[in-house]
């Protein structure tokens, strides 16, 4: 599995880190998002102890690159990366479960609703669930699904990122010496 997950990290070419912090963190993270899709199997596999190799070793550093220099502790450089890979994986999961539902099954997400609808009238209690009926209802005339997790990646990712450079400014961290500071945005 180790060598699989090895193969996998090398197949695309891991592109200049070029451009501003967000526009460096946001690559890394559409990155492993591509991979998560064309790999849904990578998701399942345990990563406490992860897979070693040249490629995903590669990969680390690559993504170790693209925030050194802004002065942060070796601790932060991988908390930040942990974090921002971290967040990846729970929309991909959600997104390779919703397509591997609508693989196994002929009814659609638009069908799914109309047949639970009746259910959730019945369940919902409107003075009961006052918010939970107005977001459920405007989320789902949103996404005609019960989620969208491409919606929700790119959602998560701005406010990862956002979280990611406030830190950094306000940590009031510098660049390292000849190195110039990306820009925030």
């Amino acid at each position: 599995i180790d060598l699989m997950a090895d193969k996998v990290a090398g197949e695309v070419a891991l592109p200049p880190l070029d451009g501003s912090l967000r526009g460096r963190l946001a690559g890394i993270a559409r990155l492993q998002w591509d991979e998560y899709l064309r790999h849904p199997w990578l998701l399942s596999i345990d990563t406490s102890r992860p897979p070693l190799g040249p490629n995903v070793s590669d990969h680390w550093e690559w993504c170790l690159r693209a925030i050194d220099g802004l002065g942060l502790g070796d601790l932060d450089m991988d908390r930040i990366v942990t974090l921002l890979l971290g967040f990846v994986s729970g929309p991909a999961r959600a997104s390779v479960d919703a397509e591997r539902l609508r693989a196994s099954t002929a009814e659609s997400d638009v069908e799914w609703w109309e047949r639970n609808a009746p259910l959730l009238e019945q369940i919902i209690d409107a003075e009961r669930y006052p918010i939970s009926g107005r977001v459920g209802q405007a989320a789902g005339e949103a996404y005609n699904a019960p989620a969208n997790p491409a919606d929700a990646f790119e959602f998560g990712l701005e406010r990862v990122i956002d979280g990611i450079t406030a830190y950094v400014a306000a940590a009031g961290r510098e660049p390292a010496r000849g190195v110039t500071r990306p820009e925030a945005s």
